[in-house]
């Protein structure tokens, strides 16, 4: 089969998704006009969107690829006629929405994106969940503090925009499930809290999860206790572990045996694993390292993951991986307004996710034509669960810039149609993934006293 053939092959998937992605911006509830002389709606952001994720630029620079598309699609003569969106009304819708309902937003998108994985079997039974935190260099030198962090100075900036993300394994795919931006002062463990209840409201029971050393804390272990949740993290080198180590390499210490990390009156009791790694240094040399590593998993479930560790090691790098794909996907911006900054961070992750779907719609397709097997389920015995949803592939159908270079395409073509017809398109959409798009309600508080910060909180 030709490349152009394959690629004209999964314009349905392309068109199925595409779709999804337009009940799903629809359920945003930008501020657009619904008057019968408005000229764009949530049809129009969606080309926009994609096209800012495709060329990884600005709405200005996007706004000029989705006409060039469009104007492909129709005679010289009609390209005056057409009414295409413009960056200044894209960035304006996203301004006008607001930080806190851009997050409630983004937040019922995720959990959108889950259920149509779920309808289409992608996701296990009990995945395995990666948590994680992102930081994007800010250069603004105006712009509401609260939303920003400060750190160790990295390409030019010591101030960034920091998300906590969490994602699972759904077979060969990553899924993004959850996001929140952390803002200067919040303790970490109380948006860890909230991005575990995100996935809670999605449904997600994960195995356990697989989260890095920033997270070995008391508060932030006390808020997967208090959420019944397992983890796997990496120890830190306190005092208290180094002392553990020196016993262990002296032969005095079990490689598994409880630990107490403490922080003033609070403590948290769970395992020490140490783990014996060859590793290869820049000069070829191999030595042997040992990795610390704490969870609160019961031990038998603990000696299993210990074991397959370098496959959870492997899904962690993957999480990673799919963060730097997302990165690639990014939509960028140099406005100052945090909820401008949030929409385009959460979309990126979103654009991902909605890539994994397409693919899976073409694997699943290939095979039941193929007369491949589409499962692969685990052990009867496998407590752990991250079962396979397909069976090993080796390459996707098509990368993440063809898919959205097609969902661009998608766009331009159903942007030279009246205003009307996109109405009647949108309305299509809604009706169609109506069952699949989680309502946009927020719940907020405000922390008062001490610990007030004027910032809205989850309830």
């Amino acid at each position: 089969m030709t490349y152009l053939k394959r690629i004209a092959g999964l314009k349905p998937q392309v068109r199925t998704t595409f779709m999804f992605f337009t009940a799903m911006i629809a359920a945003f509830a930008f501020p657009t006009s619904a008057r019968y002389n408005a000229l764009h709606g949530p049809l129009a952001l969606c080309g926009l969107f994609a096209s800012m994720a495709f060329t990884r630029s600005c709405s200005n620079a996007a706004a000029k690829l989705l006409a060039l598309r469009a104007s492909d699609m129709v005679r010289v003569a009609d390209i005056g006629s057409l009414r295409l969106p413009t960056s200044q009304w894209a960035l304006k819708m996203f301004a006008a929405l607001g930080h806190d309902r851009m997050e409630a937003a983004c937040r019922a998108a995720f959990r959108s994106c889950t259920a149509a994985a779920r309808a289409r079997g992608m996701i296990p039974e009990r995945p395995l969940g990666l948590i994680d935190g992102h930081s994007a260099p800010y250069y603004g030198k105006k712009g509401d503090e609260r939303f920003t962090v400060r750190s160790k100075s990295k390409d030019g900036t010591t101030t960034f925009d920091m998300f906590l993300t969490s994602a699972i394994r759904a077979g060969p795919y990553l899924l993004h499930t959850g996001m929140r931006r952390v803002c200067r002062g919040v303790p970490t463990a109380e948006y860890l809290g909230d991005i575990l209840a995100q996935n809670r409201e999605a449904r997600i029971v994960c195995s356990h999860w697989l989260v890095d050393r920033q997270f070995f804390n008391v508060a932030a272990m006390h808020e997967f206790g208090k959420a019944d949740e397992y983890f796997l993290m990496y120890a830190r080198m306190t005092p208290g572990v180094k002392k553990e180590l020196a016993e262990y390499l002296a032969g005095r210490r079990d490689a598994m045996s409880e630990y107490i990390v403490k922080s003033g009156r609070a403590k948290f009791v769970g395992t020490l694993v140490f783990v014996r790694k060859m590793k290869t240094k820049k000069d070829g040399t191999v030595e042997e390292v040992v990795l610390p590593f704490y969870s609160n998993l019961p031990w038998h479930l603990l000696e299993k993951a210990i074991r397959g560790l370098p496959i959870e090691l492997k899904k962690r790098w993957a999480h990673e991986t799919g963060l730097r794909v997302a990165k690639l996907s990014k939509l960028m911006t140099t406005s100052n307004n945090p909820s401008i900054r949030t929409g385009f961070f959460g979309l990126s992750l979103l654009a991902e996710n909605l890539w994994a779907a397409t693919d899976h719609l073409a694997e699943v397709q290939r095979r039941e034509e193929g007369r491949i097997p589409l499962r692969k389920e685990p052990p009867a015995d496998d407590e752990l669960g991250d079962a396979r949803c397909l069976a090993e592939k080796t390459r996707y159908n098509l990368s993440s810039k063809e898919f959205l270079s097609l969902i661009i395409s998608e766009a331009a073509r159903l942007l030279t149609m009246d205003k009307q017809s996109q109405d009647d398109y949108t309305k299509m959409a809604v009706d169609e993934n109506w069952q699949l798009i989680s309502p946009m309600v927020p719940k907020r508080r405000t922390i008062t006293g001490a610990d007030a910060s004027g910032l809205p909180r989850w309830g």
